[in-house]
This record gives C-alpha cells, structure tokens and sequence, in this order.
C-alpha cells in the first residue's frame, strides 16, 4: 500500500462487496505487500497474502506487475481446475451497483466460458513521443474477467502462461502483458469471435496481425480521417498508408 489513496481504493472494494452482499465470496489479494496485510487485518478485510517468495525462494523480487501477472496467469487459474467460476477484478474497478447484474448472460447460459469487458480505443507507447496503436477491433480488456471452471478454461490460461514465460522480465514490468497474452490465448482457444462482423473475414485476420498502427498522424488529419484512410489501405492490400508503417 504505497498511499492512502492506494487504501482507499481497497476500502471502496471491500465496501462494495458487502453493500451487494457479495463479501462471503469476495477476497482482496495483497502481492508482495505486508503493509497491505496488516491493514486489511486491522480492518477485519477478507485478504490473502500472496508471496512470490514463496514459490520462488533465494530469487530476488521481479516487478510488481510481474508478480501480478504470474498471479493472475498460474496460480488463480487452479481453482479452475477444481471447477470454481472467478470473477477477477483490477483495484481500480468500482460499482455503483450489484457487480452480478454484468454476469446475467454468463450465470443464465452455461454455454459461456468467459465474460470480459472490452475497450475500443488505442494503446500509448510510454517512451515515444505521440506513438499509439489504434484498434479497429475490441479488444478484451480482463479488468473485469469472468471465467467458468472447465477444462476449455483451464488449457485457455495454460496456453496464456506458457507464452507469457516467453517474455523478459524488462517488458514484463509495463502494463497489460498478462492481459495480452490472455487475449491471444483466448483467440487461439476461439474463446469469442475472432472476425468483427463489420469486415471479411480475410481482412479480419489482417487487423488482428497488423492492428493499424498510427505514429503520429499525418499533419491537418483527424484521427478518425487517418482510421478511414488506413481502412481503405488494408482493403486494397497495402502495408503503407497515411498514418505511417504497421
């Protein structure tokens, strides 16, 4: 808990938990934080004090982010196994009503293995100046990730795990990693729709590998100028464009 701001955040959680009536199955989970622990001890709020030394001992402590993604992508996905459903939840996600009305599809059809939100918008690269990747598709977001306990669910982590090993630790200490490696892993498993109705199906596959990258802009367009002319490139094939190379 580095700020009381940081506290405030959990308190808004565990309140909203019991508020809906929701805190007999609700945890906060601490990474690597015994700060966080004594707080949610003195609070009387249902933590867990998750350890990364303690799968990992003598090895010095990766990123925070690091840690939450192995959390997230390894140790979550055993209840899984057991055939419990989760709902995970990034600290920043708040309610202004019951969180169970989100669910109504997943809860009221057993055919859905997993329920996320999903941004359309684009991605910023800290370190270059007006770079940003736009999306032309949505792209789950699993700030808020439902997920059935099965075994399509299961192998769906297995497959976001053993990618995610795959990156250094250096790219793993930025935002989203475990995230995109969820998405991948839920495409391969075709866990939802690959192909957005609004485009063929070869050009959807297309997006989803060269998503539509702009550097910055061309000077006097607008943003949504330079998406159309990039759409009009990708459909007659070309991996230039306006808004500058993919």
């Amino acid at each position: 808990v580095y700020s009381d701001l940081y506290w405030q955040l959990i308190e808004n959680f565990i309140y909203s938990m019991v508020k809906f009536g929701l805190s007999s199955c609700a945890m906060m989970v601490c990474v690597s934080d015994s700060s966080c622990m004594a707080l949610c001890q003195q609070a009387g709020f249902p933590c867990y004090d998750f350890q990364y030394s303690q799968y990992h001992p003598g090895q010095p402590l990766p990123s925070v982010l690091e840690q939450i993604g192995e959390l997230k992508l390894l140790h979550l996905p055993k209840a899984l196994k057991l055939g419990v459903d989760i709902l995970m939840l990034d600290l920043d996600v708040g309610f202004m009503d019951n969180p169970l009305k989100l669910l109504d599809l997943a809860l009221n059809d057993s055919s859905v293995d997993v329920l996320v939100q999903k941004d359309i918008s684009f991605v910023m690269h800290r370190d270059v100046v007006r770079w940003r990747t736009w999306f032309l598709v949505p792209l789950p977001n699993i700030g808020i990730f439902y997920c059935r306990g099965n075994d399509k669910t299961v192998a769906m982590f297995e497959l976001a795990w053993q990618d995610y090993k795959t990156v250094d630790s250096s790219v793993k200490e930025n935002p989203g990693k475990d995230q995109n490696k969820v998405v991948s892993a839920m495409q391969e498993a075709r866990c939802y729709p690959s192909s957005p109705c609004c485009f063929s199906h070869a050009l959807s596959q297309l997006l989803l590998r060269l998503q539509v990258a702009l550097h910055p802009r061309a000077p006097g367009r607008a943003a949504g100028q330079d998406l159309q002319v990039r759409e009009q490139d990708l459909r007659a094939g070309r991996r230039g464009g306006a808004g500058g190379d993919e």
